[in-house]
């Protein structure tokens, strides 16, 4: 469960606040991806109300198809800092970065291990730290990006804006025509295969900005798991030592 854990909380942070980088564009796309990508931060609540975004915090519940649920809470600082934490009441996950080094820890009973992230995994975690998505912040290296062709999902036409990571990977960000809010997103692995998709739903606008409530995660066709969000606080006091690991963490390069 909790290897499930860490892959769930891993896609909420890609939908809720970062996909992939943009960097790349030919001339000929551009057009036609800053018409889309700016009805889509219309969409979102604006790129002022976005630029004021520091803090957020979410609360809510992961669901598993089994009837299992647990208890999530994620927390983002402007620049970099992002820390999740799940509670299945007998376990306790987190996941965070710091802006210096990027941690996780679990906690069951009397037993605590906490550990730096490391390698591709890290990689990722850091990439996806900020506050705002790259379909708002397109200033960050790392990622081809292209204008796919139009898809219709479930009687839904939808824009297509594929991001490319180096390692082959991709997300596909499929955004409404009618409403230029995500309609799906589309993950896949470096050889094209589908990882997972995911539904957001049920759009609320927090202190103008706009929030999926609900999230879907379907793998193999047939949904997995549920993200349901129960409150949004934004902009509130929040300490950058909430992100910090508990314990002391020694970097790889200082490990015997």
């Amino acid at each position: 469960m909790l290897s499930k854990a860490r892959v769930h909380l891993a896609l909420l942070l890609c939908l809720l606040f970062s996909g992939a980088p943009l960097h790349g564009q030919d001339f000929a796309d551009e057009a036609n991806i800053n018409y889309v990508l700016t009805r889509y931060v219309d969409a979102m609540g604006g790129r002022a109300a976005l630029q004021k975004l520091i803090s957020i915090r979410l609360t809510g519940t992961i669901s598993n198809q089994d009837g299992q649920k647990q208890n999530l809470v994620v927390l983002k600082k402007k620049p970099d800092l992002v820390r999740l934490t799940l509670d299945t009441g007998n376990i306790r996950f987190v996941q965070a970065y710091n802006g210096k080094v990027a941690w996780t820890s679990r906690e069951s009973g009397d037993r605590f291990d906490c550990m730096q992230m490391e390698g591709k995994a890290a990689a990722n975690f850091i990439m996806e730290a900020p506050i705002t998505n790259a379909l708002v912040d397109r200033n960050r290296p790392g990622v081809e990006i292209e204008l796919g062709e139009e898809i219709t999902i479930v009687g839904i036409p939808c824009y297509r804006i594929i991001a490319t990571r180096e390692d082959g990977s991709s997300v596909v960000h499929c955004i409404s025509k009618e409403t230029f809010l995500e309609h799906r997103i589309i993950q896949r692995d470096s050889e094209g295969n589908i990882e997972s998709e995911l539904v957001p739903s049920k759009f609320e606008l927090v202190n103008g900005v706009t929030f999926a409530m609900r999230t879907q995660r379907i793998v193999e066709g047939k949904p997995a798991s549920t993200i349901d969000i129960e409150s949004v606080d934004v902009n509130f006091g929040l300490l950058n030592t909430a992100f910090n690991p508990p314990v002391s963490l020694e970097s790889p390069s200082e490990e015997n």
